[in-house]
């Protein structure tokens, strides 16, 4: 991001559709950002995967078609989603063992 004021940045009124607002706000609050930088981080995930990057040289990743930064995006949230799956992975044993054991000691 730029180090320019607030009032020297570029600025664009959007209209959003009914609910949009409710859904930048409890994701700027989950993540701890403010609306403005929620707005300003999705629509930098959307270009990266999309490809589109302003300092593009037009080499593409070749795994991947995207250009080099958005590859890199790519692969990051990628691994980080698969963390998710194998915590979530196991989470599910976990309430499996803890349900056959609640079973077994009813019976």
């Amino acid at each position: 991001m730029t180090d320019r004021k607030a009032q020297t940045q570029d600025k664009f009124i959007i209209r959003l559709p009914d609910g949009m607002r409710e859904r930048i706000k409890a994701s700027a609050e989950k993540h701890n950002r403010s609306m403005n930088a929620e707005v300003i981080y999705a629509l930098d995930v959307y270009f990266r995967l999309e490809g589109i990057n302003p300092d593009f040289d037009g080499n593409r990743d070749s795994a991947t078609g995207l250009d080099p930064a958005a590859a890199d995006a790519m692969k990051r949230d990628s691994e980080y989603i698969k963390k998710g799956i194998l915590a979530a992975r196991r989470l599910l044993s976990t309430l499996e063992t803890l349900e056959e054991a609640t079973k077994r000691a009813s019976d």
